[in-house]
């Protein structure tokens, strides 16, 4: 008996753990290694509701006993993330004096590494899908004026910023009045992600945020209120960001900000309502995908904005890389694009070969001048999202289309059968289509069919249909045509995916399978 205990292997303490190893699991618990941001899916739409201020694990970690103290003060990596997430309401006087004991804390001990900065307040964020600004009380933005301490700890440190994710009052990208200098620190030598919410109302008025100095900076969100950014002086041409691959941005938009784009650089445009127009007429930008996002559902005087965004573009800037665009509407508004004005924009000499037109309702002949305009085009999205809503937007008469719920006007019988003519010139090249369908009645599904399988067959075409996702909330006539779509799903070139919700709909629709 003695022998077989004897023989029985040692408990290992934890103790007995080597440092490196203990360092390695403490990096993953402090979340060194993984992404940082304002901890969204969607950085527009849904941060991440929280109830905690500060998530400092590092700290935590560094009092469960003298071991491990002594190994988290020797490797200041992991405490290189300052993440400090909660309300702007619940802010107090000592919560504001721990968050800049703490921030001076873990900058300290981070010695002279990048740094992740986190500063969210989720209260400052919309609580629906959309993008409406959250517009804050004299309360509120009496509570950032307090917090301005931490917010100054965290700009000393702007050289070492490597990712920076930070809600902002507008007020502090205006010039100090007791310093006469911004705040806003412009020189960030080796920032790669950069996303900032500007916190202010409607008095507040429209800020610049400087970028000086940004060479290695690969991503650019801006959310919030309107800002007017710019890379050197407020009206001064800029140089390209060669890293630039994503920029995201609300509010003011201005000639120099967009040249900063490369010809890797994908740009979204959201609500924008403030023009500015620099001293040296046309500008060149290089951004190789351009998304323009409403999320306005309410009010006349919002239909006409992807309009004048599209005349503000052709009237200020030669786009010779750009090959992919979106044009994505709320819903449940009507009539949201001038088409006369996107065929302008498209005129412009564009090689689009990727297409997405999500919540536009224009006609099927209109989608169809469209397309003539665009030869090289080979991936297509349109469609109108399903929604739980059942008040009429769209009368239309034409065959194969009903009032509410029924489906945008470019989805006809006769846009399909256009389609589906091996003599036509409409886009020629076409290898990925998505539709987004709220009600496919007999006439449509079966010009829906007809469309893929003469696409799919014809020889004569430059490029032969490859791959087609379909999103449906209905189908009215399923039981005739089920075997017929039942059969285009099984040769793999139709994805058919039944949708209940927006949410489900937009997931995924415009993201592309096919790579040429």
């Amino acid at each position: 008996m003695s022998q077989g205990i004897s023989n029985f292997p040692r408990v290992v303490s934890i103790h007995d753990i080597p440092p490196e190893l203990l360092q390695h699991i403490f990096s993953l618990s402090c979340d060194i290694r993984l992404p940082s941001g304002f901890g969204v899916t969607d950085t527009l739409r849904h941060p991440l509701r929280t109830s905690h201020l500060n998530q400092l694990s590092a700290l935590t970690l560094s009092h469960v006993c003298r071991r491990w103290h002594k190994i988290l003060l020797s490797c200041p990596i992991l405490w290189s993330k300052v993440e400090m997430r909660g309300c702007l309401g619940d802010l107090d006087e000592r919560k504001i004096e721990a968050c800049w004991f703490y921030t001076k804390l873990y900058l300290e001990r981070s010695k002279a590494l990048p740094l992740t900065i986190i500063l969210e307040f989720v209260d400052t964020f919309s609580e629906d899908d959309g993008d409406n600004i959250v517009q804050l009380s004299e309360d509120l933005h009496q509570k950032a004026q307090a917090f301005l301490p931490v917010y100054k700890l965290l700009f000393g440190s702007a050289s070492r910023w490597r990712s920076l994710h930070i809600c902002v009052p507008a007020r502090i990208l205006h010039v100090d009045p007791f310093s006469e200098r911004y705040l806003w620190p412009d020189r960030l030598p080796i920032i790669r992600h950069l996303s900032i919410h500007i916190m202010g109302n409607r008095n507040t008025m429209v800020p610049q945020l400087k970028l000086r100095e940004v060479p290695q900076l690969q991503s650019l969100i801006q959310t919030g209120h309107e800002v007017f950014i710019v890379p050197e002086g407020f009206l001064l041409a800029a140089e390209p960001l060669e890293s630039l691959h994503t920029a995201v941005f609300t509010g003011g938009l201005n000639q120099s900000f967009l040249h900063l784009a490369s010809s890797i650089t994908s740009m979204t445009i959201c609500d924008v309502q403030c023009w500015l127009t620099g001293r040296y007429g046309s500008t060149v930008c290089l951004a190789k995908a351009l998304h323009l996002f409403s999320s306005y559902s309410e009010g006349v005087e919002r239909t006409g904005w992807m309009s004048d965004t599209l005349d503000y573009l052709t009237r200020n800037f030669t786009l010779p890389n750009l090959v992919e665009l979106c044009l994505e509407m709320p819903l449940n508004v009507h009539q949201c694009v001038l088409v006369q004005r996107f065929k302008t924009f498209l005129k412009r000499k564009l090689s689009l070969t990727h297409l997405s037109l999500i919540n536009v309702f224009i006609s099927s002949a209109d989608v169809l001048d469209i397309l003539a305009l665009l030869p090289s085009l080979t991936h297509l999205a349109m469609g109108s999202m399903h929604s739980d809503s059942e008040e009429p937007v769209v009368q239309d008469d034409e065959k194969g289309l009903s009032p509410w719920p029924g489906d945008s006007p470019m989805l006809s019988q006769s846009f399909f059968d256009a389609l589906a003519d091996p003599n036509s010139a409409k886009a020629p090249r076409l290898v990925e289509l998505h539709f987004g369908f709220r009600d496919l009645d007999a006439d449509v599904s079966s010009a829906f069919l007809g469309m893929i399988e003469a696409r799919r067959i014809h020889r004569s075409q430059r490029s032969t249909l490859q791959y087609v996702q379909a999103r449906v909330n209905y189908v009215s006539a399923w039981g005739r045509l089920y075997r017929q779509f039942d059969e285009m799903c099984e040769g793999g070139i139709l994805d058919f995916d039944w949708v209940t919700s927006s949410a489900k709909w937009r997931s995924g629709f415009g993201v592309w399978k096919i790579k040429l």
